[in-house]
């Protein structure tokens, strides 16, 4: 509670204007790790997340989307004179990323979306209109309509990103392929933490799970 109401929101304050590389995305979720485990060496915390508050409670989720969204809100809300600087200005935001994403040269909103996408496999080869991971064309409408089916995508690339990282963890082979949750989960929940001694065994099977005891 402590992080979610206090550092948590202290140190990803702005990050939906200008977007936060993959390191630093990392060095928030390994804080958090320090709060919900008491100690992240060793351990992947993309398991922690996803066991203790469920998979998508992992800031790499908000954190991108809301980067997404902020510049959704602003492109509904501009006049056409607004939109056309944007699209002027596009071109060289997204040379900067190409063929690789460069974060230091990231100084505002519309690079740090760039940035954004560009990580997460996309190809935003317009102000407008965005190549998706999976070749799907997303056209920005006028009007917010479509956002949810967005919001999934996003999530989608978010998650298969996650799960690359996984598996090139030590022992993580296999794991690419997106691990299933639900049995871990499960195994936790019946182990129970009314006692003292409940909550060490879940702690410790927490451990193993994410890796920290390998």
């Amino acid at each position: 509670r402590l992080h979610s109401q206090g550092t948590g929101p202290k140190i990803t304050w702005g990050a939906e204007v200008t977007g936060l590389s993959p390191r630093e995305i990392d060095k928030i979720r390994r804080l958090e790790i320090l709060g919900l485990t008491g100690s992240a060496a060793g351990k992947c915390s993309r398991t922690i997340h996803a066991l203790i508050h469920g998979p998508k409670a992992d800031p790499a989720y908000s954190i991108r989307w809301s980067a997404v969204k902020l510049y959704l809100d602003v492109w509904w809300n501009s006049n056409q004179e607004v939109k056309d600087e944007f699209k002027e200005a596009w071109p060289s935001f997204l040379r900067d990323h190409l063929p690789r994403v460069r974060w230091q040269r990231v100084d505002g909103a519309l690079p740090g979306l760039v940035a954004t996408l560009r990580d997460l496999g996309w190809m935003p080869y317009a102000a407008d209109a965005w190549l998706d991971h999976r070749g799907k064309t997303w056209l920005i409408p006028e009007h917010p309509v479509a956002t949810l089916e967005m919001k999934d995508a996003i999530d989608d690339a978010v998650e298969r990103s996650l799960a690359k990282e996984m598996g090139a963890h030590y022992h993580g082979s296999g794991l690419e392929h997106r691990p299933i949750w639900r049995p871990l989960k499960k195994m936790l929940a019946e182990i129970g933490d009314d006692t003292k001694e409940q909550r060490m065994l879940v702690g410790s099977t927490l451990s193993i799970f994410a890796g920290g005891t390998w």
